[in-house]
């Protein structure tokens, strides 16, 4: 009972937080599309998907920030040609501890994912996860295809 408790708990917290952060309509549409995705990748029933849900949003806004700062020294990297040497070395030291961190990230987590989900289901999470980024690139540079359809493709690819 105790374990229902705290499981909802989590939930709720991590949809209010969810909530709260500042996104327009288009952000939470791709987010919805997304979790859309994995959800249908990952097959979770009720009770998986509650203790999942939670340990992935957590992942996940780690992710995030870690691409943040990533990105954040890329773009000073992307104005070398006003930079010395010592900054352009800085940045580029940034970039590879961030990468650092996200495969860090990605260990740490791996045990968290296979407490709730398989190993075939985790690596259907990966492959979902960049499928979705692909996707969404595709998408923003123009892409034709419906993004529902191309990722029901993508999905069925995966299976």
């Amino acid at each position: 009972m105790k374990k229902i408790i705290i499981t909802a708990l989590l939930l709720m917290s991590t949809l209010i937080v969810t909530a709260q952060a500042p996104q327009g309509k288009k952000g939470e549409r791709v987010q919805a599309m997304r979790v859309a995705m994995l959800s249908n990748a990952l097959n979770l029933n009720e009770a998986t998907a509650q203790k999942f849900w939670p340990i992935f949003n957590t992942y996940s806004d780690a992710k995030k920030a870690i691409q943040q700062e990533r990105k954040e020294y890329m773009q000073t990297i992307s104005n070398a040609r006003n930079l010395s040497d010592a900054d352009i070395d800085k940045a580029l030291n940034g970039v590879i501890v961030c990468a650092q961190k996200e495969v860090d990230l990605q260990k740490r987590y791996k045990s968290e994912f296979l407490r709730v989900i398989s190993a075939k289901q985790l690596a259907t999470l990966f492959q979902a996860e960049k499928d979705f980024k692909e996707l969404l690139i595709s998408k923003m540079r123009g892409g034709t295809e419906d993004m529902q359809e191309q990722g029901r493709r993508r999905l069925n690819r995966i299976r």
